[in-house]
C-alpha cells in the first residue's frame, strides 16, 4: 500500500465541501492525503508517526469489506520506514492484542491515530481501496472519549 500526501491547496480549491465539512469543528486542515491499497494485503500493526493525534478518514472508493483495526501492546514500537520514505512506528503483532474495530464505508470518521492501528482487507475486495485521511489544526482526540 502506500500513503501519499497531496497538494493540500490544490484539493481544497478542487473540493470546497472538504473545507465546509470541518468548519463546525472550529479547526483547519493542515495536510490531506491518500491512503492506497491496490491488492489484498494488510498494513502492518503500527502508530502514524506525526505530529497529530487525530485526522479525519473518508472512504474514497472501495472501503467495504476492509476494517481498520486498533490493538494494545506492552511492548514499544520501533521507528520504521515505509518504502516512500514515510516514518511510522510498528509493533510485532504477536506482542498485541485486538481491542475494536470500524469499517470505513459510508461517512467521515475521526480517527485516533496514536493507538496502535492496521487495515485488514478481505480476499474478495475490489480493488484499488482508497481512503483519505485529514490532518487537523486542533487535536480532536477528546470527542472519542466516551
Amino acid at each position: 500500500h502506500s500513503w501519499k500526501r497531496t497538494n493540500t491547496t490544490d484539493v481544497l480549491n478542487h473540493c470546497p465541501n472538504v473545507f465546509n465539512m470541518v468548519k463546525p469543528l472550529n479547526t483547519s486542515i493542515t495536510y490531506i492525503a491518500f491512503v492506497v491499497y491496490h491488492k489484498y494485503n494488510q498494513s502492518e500493526i503500527h502508530i502514524d508517526a506525526d505530529k497529530h493525534n487525530s485526522r479525519l478518514l473518508l472512504p474514497i472508493l472501495n472501503c467495504d469489506n476492509s476494517e481498520t483495526c486498533f490493538y494494545s501492546s506492552s511492548v514499544p514500537p520501533v521507528l520504521t520506514y515505509q518504502p516512500n520514505g514515510v516514518p511510522f512506528y510498528q509493533l510485532n503483532p504477536a506482542t498485541c492484542k485486538l481491542e475494536s474495530k470500524f469499517e470505513l464505508q459510508n461517512g467521515v470518521v475521526l480517527f485516533n491515530n496514536t493507538i496502535p492501528h492496521n487495515v485488514v482487507i478481505s480476499p474478495d475486495s475490489i480493488f484499488p481501496r482508497i481512503s483519505c485521511t485529514i490532518a487537523l489544526s486542533k487535536d480532536l482526540t477528546y470527542m472519542l472519549d466516551s
